[in-house]
């Protein structure tokens, strides 16, 4: 078998089974949706967090402040219990950050993929275009050179 042509079926053979299927571009869709969806709400969470940080702080000022001028035992339990929730907004605040860095970089993946995807699909389509119109016209010059050399075969038989 002629090595160019069974390079050229093995061409036409990946371009068939290794393309970018409707279906998976969809799937990459909905989960670029869902990412970010999610970096939605985790973006949410780090402003409430940071908003219960402020009030927090805030509040602990002013309790530090009842207990300078004060100095009872309650005012001491106020100040360390605010202080306790404001350690505790701060570690939740922290990790919430962390999570939405992590999901930033996931929805830029998630982008970047769902863009390569989309990129291969384009240039498959391309491919198949361009590979289509040259042997549409290579198999039509084929058929007009094979009918011509029929109509001459015709003639001779008939000139004889």
């Amino acid at each position: 078998m002629n090595k160019k042509r069974s390079l050229l079926r093995d061409n036409v053979e990946k371009l068939s089974t290794a393309s970018v299927h409707m279906g998976t571009l969809r799937a990459q869709q909905n989960e670029l949706k869902k990412a970010e969806t999610g970096l939605l709400r985790m973006e949410q969470r780090v402003f409430m967090g940071q908003e219960k940080v402020r009030n927090l702080r805030a509040l602990l000022s002013e309790a530090r402040l009842k207990h300078k001028q004060k100095n009872t035992p309650q005012t001491k339990r106020t100040s360390e219990t605010v202080a306790k929730k404001l350690q505790l907004a701060l570690q939740k605040r922290n990790e919430a950050v962390s999570r939405f860095r992590d999901m930033k970089q996931i929805v830029r993946d998630q982008r970047a993929m769902y863009k390569k995807l989309e990129k291969k699909e384009v240039a498959k389509q391309k491919a198949v275009a361009k590979f289509l119109k040259t042997w549409e016209r290579d198999y039509d010059r084929e058929i007009k050179l094979r009918e011509k050399k029929a109509k001459q075969r015709r003639r001779w038989m008939q000139s004889d």
